[in-house]
C-alpha cells in the first residue's frame, strides 16, 4: 500500500467473499505460507515467512484464528524453520535455525507454541561456517527416531547436511563437531541435497567418491 506496509487479510466467505479481519505483518515480502497445527486442536495455525531486504534472515511470524481473532502466537528470526514432533510427544514443535553470518554461529532452538504464546524448550548450535541454509527435510533415522535434515550451502561452492534430533531430553546435531564449530563430516563440493535415494522412507545424505 501507500505506507508501505504488508498486509495479511483475513476473507470469509458468507454468501459472498468478506473481509473480516486485516493486520499489519513484518517484512517486505512473503516467502512462503504454510498452516501448522502446533497445539494439538486439530484447527492449523498460519505461518508467514517473511523477507525485508535489509536482512540476511527471514522473520516467520504464526497466527491462531478464532472466530475473526487473528493473534500472534509465535514470531522468531531465522534462516530455515519447520513444523514438526522433534520430541515425539504428540504435539508439534517449530524448529528453526537462526544464522550469524559475523559471528560464524548458528543455533538450531525448538519452540513449544500454544494459541497464545510461544517458549523455546531447547537448542543446539549447529554448522555456523555457511551462507545459507536450505527449509528442512523431515525424516526418520533408521532407528526410528525424527530427524531434521538441513542442507547448507557453505564458501567454495561446497555444502553439507546437518542432522538434528531430540536425543535425552533435549535438541542435538550429532554431526556439529563444537571444536571447529562447523559440520565437516558432510561436506561435499558439488550441489547435490539430502533426499531419500533409495525410497526406504529415509532421508539420504550425498557423499563423493
Amino acid at each position: 500500500n501507500k505506507y508501505n506496509e504488508l498486509h495479511m487479510n483475513y476473507i470469509r466467505y458468507d454468501g459472498g467473499w468478506k473481509s473480516v479481519n486485516d493486520i499489519i505483518v513484518s517484512g517486505d515480502s512473503v516467502s512462503d505460507i504454510r498452516f501448522i497445527d502446533i497445539d494439538g486442536d486439530r484447527k492449523k495455525e498460519i505461518f508467514l515467512n517473511l523477507s525485508t531486504a535489509s536482512s540476511s534472515l527471514n522473520t516467520v511470524e504464526g497466527y491462531s484464528i478464532n472466530n475473526t481473532d487473528l493473534t500472534q502466537c509465535f514470531k522468531a528470526d531465522c534462516s530455515a524453520y519447520s513444523g514438526v514432533d522433534i520430541n515425539s510427544d504428540g504435539v508439534t514443535e517449530i524448529v528453526a535455525i537462526g544464522l550469524d553470518s559475523s559471528e560464524k554461529l548458528s543455533v538450531a532452538s525448538a519452540y513449544r507454541v500454544t494459541e497464545h504464546d510461544y517458549k523455546v524448550i531447547s537448542t543446539c548450535n549447529v554448522d555456523g561456517k555457511v551462507l545459507s541454509y536450505r527449509q528442512p527435510i523431515v525424516s526418520k533415522l533408521k532407528d526410528g527416531r525424527t530427524a531434521l535434515f538441513v542442507d547448507a550451502e557453505k564458501s567454495g561452492n561446497s555444502f553439507a547436511t546437518e542432522i538434528i534430533i531430540w536425543d535425552k531430553q533435549q535438541l542435538k546435531a550429532p554431526l556439529y563437531d563444537s571444536v571447529s564449530m562447523e559440520n565437516t563430516i558432510t561436506l561435499r563440493q558439488a550441489e547435490i541435497f539430502a533426499r531419500d535415494y533409495d525410497g526406504d522412507g529415509c532421508c539420504d545424505i550425498p557423499f563423493l567418491t
